[in-house]
């Protein structure tokens, strides 16, 4: 049905480039079982909304910012999720916080301002013991971007938060400190003896893991959906070419880059209700 024809132009998808080159890779690697020519170009979440909505592109990777619609006569269905975890030493007794009180923790302008874990609810030992708050620089990924716009209103970070340029050297250094709370964009190692933590979107509120339903739902306060957009006439004309990036290869390669992908059963949703 989709092989390729003399003459034919390429199906062109842009998106951002936050995705990583692992995923670019994947996605030309997957869309060759299209039997189309696809165009790949990932080079950044912006450019690709512009594309569609100026027809230079037949569909796109983007995140939506809050409160944003898609472009007219574009349709879109989530491809994964990025998520700020929270990380805590194995032996701390916390299992959950809420995003004031990591606002209190890391927030230089938030309404209270926590140093010790014992305000965090910790009791025996860990009452007195001073809260480490560790991050990765914006440079490596988006987990800080993230946290700034969701939890301190884009507001800035208390100067004792402390910022590692590599996600090596973050899990490197948590590990030997005995009160470090980590905000990262992927799970901790297993050799960095860390837990992560239940995250609730208010003090009161019912706290939830990054796991794909619990993201995919919204109930996570800590995610970001990155969206398959696609034209409308786009869909209609090239409907299974756009399969492959709903396809296990693609969904590989988004989680061994710290990306939560959409649960197979709603990609596979997905492609049945692009083909009503």
């Amino acid at each position: 049905m989709l092989s390729a024809r003399a003459g034919e132009s390429p199906v062109r998808l842009r998106g951002s480039d936050l995705a990583g080159p692992a995923v670019e890779a994947a996605l030309r690697s997957a869309a060759q079982t299209t039997g189309r020519d696809v165009d790949v170009a990932l080079a950044g979440s912006r450019d690709a909304r512009r594309a569609l909505e100026n027809g230079t592109a037949d569909a796109g990777l983007i995140f939506l910012r809050s409160g944003e619609e898609l472009p007219s006569g574009v349709r879109a269905v989530p491809v994964a999720f990025f998520a700020g975890w929270v990380s805590v030493p194995k032996a701390c007794p916390a299992d959950e916080l809420s995003l004031p009180q990591l606002a209190a923790v890391f927030g230089l302008e938030a309404a209270a301002s926590y140093t010790r874990w014992g305000e965090l609810g910790a009791g025996g030992e860990w009452s007195e013991r001073p809260i480490t708050a560790k991050a990765l620089a914006p440079k490596v990924d988006l987990s800080l971007q993230l946290f700034r716009q969701k939890v301190l209103g884009g507001r800035e970070l208390k100067a004792e938060v402390a910022l590692s340029d590599s996600v090596e050297a973050l899990w490197r250094d948590a590990s030997r400190e005995p009160g470090a709370l980590v905000l990262s964009g992927a799970p901790p190692p297993a050799s960095a003896e860390m837990k992560v933590l239940l995250v609730a979107g208010r003090r009161d509120g019912v706290a939830f893991g990054p796991t794909p339903e619990n993201l995919r739902a919204g109930d996570y306060p800590l995610g970001l959906t990155l969206w398959l957009a696609v034209r409308a006439e786009s869909v209609a004309r090239e409907l299974l070419t756009w399969h492959f990036v709903l396809g296990e290869e693609v969904a590989a390669a988004f989680a061994a880059s710290g990306w939560v992908p959409v649960p197979r059963s709603a990609r596979e949703q997905a492609k049945l209700e692009w083909e009503r």
